[in-house]
């Protein structure tokens, strides 16, 4: 409860938030509140300070917006009620939060911050406080806009803070009208709009937060009349524009926070004239050019931050005459050339971060004199030579990053003296030699990382026994030797890993190592028995033992690793039965125990793993049925179950596991026929491998639904029969085996059979014939015969091709075949032909018509448009058979004629001849001078183009999502690149044809300017692409 003015309470809560005034403006502020209540308590009476009507108002604009709360009865507000025992003139001066003028006739200050309140300020009467000095509502949970009755504070006078709430809308207009306000104080809330050029009436405000809102716009250059700035906080918004060059005037400015907006254009030089400043922060914006030579006049200057721009050019060498630097963060620039030797004169810096530029040269060996620097980061640049000895002088370092550079030399020993070193990181340089093993002396390392080097010898072996080591990364290098057995002594090993050199010897002894979360042991040589080498780990997701020398069986407390989602151990000497406890690794999603020697039968339990996607039992010594439960992994993308002792036949279930991408169940014993569902895999890409087995029964006609399949291979088996004329269809094809079986009659003489086929294929089989290399021709009634068992081919159309002007464009749309079978496992339908157009689809069992997307988009109403591009609008549609397909129709021109149909055969062209599951897939096309449509699968999420322009998508799309994009879209050109013959350039990679699914994973789309390469001949191309990426060459 306040009786009275306490001056220290606002001040207080201030300085405990931003930084202090400085003792004359203290002693300033002193003066003018004694000033201000003389005079009130004077003349109080005079101005109707004390009459009943003012008084009361008060309180009952307290009350009446304490009543509008959401939480009133917070107990801070519990104070708040009218009693008959007040002794005040007004009740609500014995209330909490509520400070009144001496005569306790009238409130002088509300401050209730940090109590949670729910609200909104529409209700709170602003003129019923006319002689209010101080305004605190900070913390709370207060919504809405500031109301424009503010403005009627006129006599607010040392500050306004309503920081901390989720206020929204623009900052008010009226807030010129509060002239004598010394701080205003309204960050971390929700404001959108530009900032008021009036706030520049506010002539004596010493503090503007207006941090961590939404506000937009360009900054005022008004803001350079407010000569009495001390802190000018913009952090954290969306201003664009450039700096304004009016900020010079701040003669008094010494806290300038502009950083996480849109700013763009360089650093002003005329900020070099503002020499009061002492915190400069313009990171995380736009700004480019170079760092003006002027910014070394700001001799006071503690903190510069100019971090993640554009900046270019060199380092100023003036840089190293600001002697009072702690923090230097010039980092995710563009610099250029080597660091300045002058920075050894800063020696006051703690901070000095120069990674993610392109600085090349040696490290100064000066930078050693710099003997109060705690943070050393230099990563991500060209830096090379050899890591100065000079180091080991900078005694209080704790972080020492110098990853990601060209640095040569042994590891000087030096550094072992360098007693503070929390994180030391050297990784990915040419690095030689041992690792010292005066190492084992930095007592207080805990992030240690050697990766990627050329590093030799033995690692050594009391590593960690002083040291709580979190995480240890030496993979990547030629190091020999044993691993330290006491590396988790301390029981805080989070990552741990050594692999990719030559390390033999035993493992740790990790049993104990509660802590663990990644380890990765694979590509070595170590030998043990790893049966009691680990214990019940909960924190840990991911562990790669793979290529060693290991023995022993796999614990039952793997199944009590409950995080782990990736275990690998193949290539070892395991021996022993799957444990069944694996089985409950509800996050697991690559299980890949091949290449061992175990046993046993495939526990049923594995059917449990719906997150699983890669599961590898090949090579091992298994035996028994595949357990039909292996038909609930819905989610499995790769099953290799394949150089077993397995027996009985296939499971139908397999059909179930709709996203295989890859199948290999060769080399068992496998019997019975083959199970039609298998052609429900419709997804199958790399292979579909059941060679070496005892299967029997006919090729179902089923197997032409995996349009997508490269690689299929039922060598070595006793399949008879004759190969369905069906598998023409098979068009993704690129290896086919059937020998080494009992098939007889005609083989099909098609495009997919031509190409996918060696003259080995077909061989060491009962009675097979035909015109492929290495077939018997067959006798014209067998011919005959065959061709009537297996139906009629029609061909239904051949797209003319195009004749350019400059250069011929070769026959873009190939000869497509559209069956009508009667037999009973037919499943292509003829095609539809009317006035000349031609329609396609070869998926979902080829019973789409164009009727269909008509119907599905109404006639390609703009209600289905979900985009619009150079050439055509992109449609949803949602066909009968429930499927949801994406529709990109060509733009007609004047005369409804098609704008391009180079674009549109030539997408056709491109799309036909490929299939990688980072592409998008097409499904059909509609071919027509008055309506030309490519079908494509549906991308749920859009393009990144789409996800980027949303705030909240692009948050949830985060580094790590946005990593895997890239690889993505990396194994797709890869494909285009170098799997492709000839290459294809897709000539516009740009943010929006890159489409991501509805598990975020990119897809590559629009080839529409796609271009083969002539091999062996030189390439030329018109500049073709989006503006911003096209590529600076082939």
């Amino acid at each position: 409860m306040v009786d009275s003015l306490d001056l220290n309470s606002p001040m207080a809560y201030y300085s405990s938030t931003h930084s202090s005034p400085t003792p004359l403006m203290s002693f300033f502020y002193l003066c003018l509140i004694i000033l201000f209540l003389s005079t009130f308590s004077a003349f109080g009476s005079g101005l109707g300070v004390s009459s009943s009507q003012s008084s009361s108002s008060e309180t009952e604009a307290l009350l009446k917006w304490k009543a509008t709360l959401q939480n009133y009865s917070v107990p801070a507000l519990r104070s708040w009620k009218l009693t008959s025992s007040s002794s005040a003139p007004i009740p609500c001066c014995n209330w909490f939060g509520i400070t009144c003028n001496k005569a306790r006739t009238s409130v002088i200050e509300i401050s209730l911050p940090g109590l949670e309140l729910q609200g909104t300020l529409n209700n709170f009467t602003f003129s019923s406080f006319p002689n209010l000095f101080s305004l605190n509502l900070s913390g709370n949970g207060l919504t809405g806009a500031i109301p424009d009755q503010i403005g009627s504070l006129s006599k607010l006078i040392t500050y306004l803070d309503l920081s901390g709430n989720e206020l929204s809308g623009p900052i008010p207009y009226v807030m010129r009208n509060l002239k004598n306000l010394v701080m205003l104080d309204l960050d971390t809330n929700k404001l959108s709009g530009p900032i008021p050029h009036s706030l520049s009436n506010l002539t004596r405000l010493e503090f503007l937060y207006l941090n961590s809102n939404q506000l937009s716009g360009p900054m005022p250059s008004e803001i350079g009349d407010m000569k009495n700035l001390n802190d000018l906080v913009l952090s954290e918004n969306n201003l664009i524009g450039p700096i304004p060059h009016s900020l010079a005037n701040l003669s008094k400015l010494e806290k300038l926070y502009l950083y996480s907006n849109q700013l763009s254009g360089p650093v002003p030089s005329e900020i070099g004239d503002m020499k009061n400043l002492v915190d400069l922060q313009l990171s995380q914006n736009n700004l480019s050019g170079p760092i003006p030579h002027s910014l070394s006049n700001l001799t006071r200057l503690e903190f510069l931050y100019l971090n993640s721009n554009q900046l270019s050019g060199p380092m100023p060498s003036e840089i190293g005459d600001m002697k009072n630097l702690n923090d230097l963060v010039l980092s995710e620039n563009n610099l250029i050339g080597p660091i300045s030797h002058s920075l050894a004169n800063l020696s006051k810096l703690e901070k000095l971060y120069l990674y993610s530029n392109q600085l090349s040269g040696p490290v100064p060996s000066e930078i050693g004199d710099m003997k109060n620097l705690v943070d050393l980061e230099l990563s991500q640049n060209n830096l090379s030579g050899p890591i100065p000895h000079s180091l080991s002088n900078l005694t209080r370092l704790e972080f020492l990053y110098l990853n990601s550079n060209q640095l040569s030399g042994p590891m000087p020993s030096e550094i072992g003296d360098m007693k503070n070193l929390n994180d030391l990181v050297l990784s990915e340089n040419n690095l030689i030699g041992p690792i010292p093993h005066s190492l084992s002396n930095l007592t207080r390392l805990e992030f240690f990382y050697l990766n990627s080097n050329q590093l030799s010898g033995a690692i050594p072996q009391d590593f960690g026994s002083q040291a709580s080591i979190v995480e240890f990364e030496l993979f990547d290098n030629v190091l020999s030797g044993s691993l330290p057995q006491q590396i988790c002594h301390e029981r805080s090993l989070q990552k741990f890993s050594v692999s990719n050199n030559n390390l033999m010897g035993p493992i740790p002894d990790f049993r104990n190592c509660t802590s663990l979360m990644r380890v990765r042991l694979d590509n070595n040589r170590l030998v043990g028995n790893i049966t009691d080498s680990f214990g019940i780990h909960p924190h840990l997701y991911y562990i790669d033992m793979s290529h060693n020398r290991l023995y022993g069986e796999l614990s039952p407390n793997w199944g009590k690793c409950k995080n782990l989602s990736v275990l690998k151990i193949f290539g070892n000497n395991i021996s022993g039965k799957i444990p069944l406890g694996v089985g409950q690794l509800t996050q697991l999603g690559e299980l890949d125990l091949s290449s061992n020697k175990i046993a046993g039968e495939i526990p049923r339990e594995l059917g449990s793993l719906s997150t699983l996607l890669h599961l590898n039992l090949s090579g091992n010594h298994i035996s028994g049925h595949v357990p039909v439960e292996i038909g609930k992994l819905i989610n499995l993308e790769l099953l290799d179950l394949s150089a077993n002792r397995l027996i009985g036949s296939i499971s139908v279930q397999l059909g179930q596991c709709s996203k295989l991408l890859s199948l290999n169940l060769s080399w068992n014993s496998l019997n019975g026929s083959i199970p039609s569902q298998i052609g429900d895999l419709v997804s199958l890409q790399i292979q579909l491998d059941l060679s070496h087995n005892s299967i029997s029964g006919s090729i179902p006609p089923e197997l032409a639904k995996l349009m997508m399949l490269e690689i299929l291979n039922l060598s070595h088996n006793m399949i008879t029969g004759s190969i369905p004329f069906s598998l023409e269809n098979m068009v993704s094809l690129v290896s086919l085996d059937l020998s080494y079986n009992e098939l007889e009659g005609v083989v099909p003489n098609t495009r997919v059979f031509r190409n996918a086929s060696s003259p080995q294929a077909f061989r060491n089989n009962k009675g097979l014939c035909g015109e492929l290399q290495g077939l018997l021709p067959c006798n014209p009634s067998l011919t005959s015969k065959g061709l009537k068992k297996n139906g009629h081919k029609v061909v239904i159309s051949i797209v003319a091709s195009l004749i350019g002007l400059l250069f011929p464009i070769f026959a873009i749309i190939g000869v497509f075949f559209l069956v009508r079978k009667k037999v009973k496992k037919g499943n292509i339908e003829q095609a539809r032909r009317n006035h000349g157009n031609v329609f396609s689809i070869w998926n979902f069992d080829g019973k789409i018509a164009y009727e269909d997307i008509i119907q599905a988009t109404e006639d390609f109403d703009a209600k289905y448009c979900i985009g619009i591009g150079t050439y055509g609008s992109v449609y949803k549609a949602v066909l009968p058979t429930g499927h949801v397909v994406a529709l990109k129709k060509f733009h007609p021109l004047e005369g409804e004629m098609i704008v391009d149909d180079e674009s549109f055969e030539n997408e056709i062209r491109v799309l036909t001849e490929i299939r990688h599951r980072n592409i998008v897939k097409l499904y059909g096309f509609c071919f027509h001078p008055r309506c030309m449509f490519l079908v494509y699968e549906y991308m749920e999420k859009g393009s990144i183009a789409r996800i980027l322009s949303n705030q909240a998508e692009a948050i949830e799309f985060d580094w790590q999502k946005r990593v895997n994009a890239i690889k993505s879209v990396a194994n797709a050109l890869s494909y285009l690149h170098h799997d492709c013959n000839p290459p294809i350039i897709h000539r516009d990679i740009s943010s929006k044809n890159i489409l991501l699914d509805l598990d975020l994973e990119a897809h590559v789309s629009d080839f529409g300017i796609a271009r083969s390469l002539k091999p062996n001949s030189s390439n030329w191309t018109s500049l073709k692409g989006t503006h911003g990426y096209v590529a600076p060459g082939i």
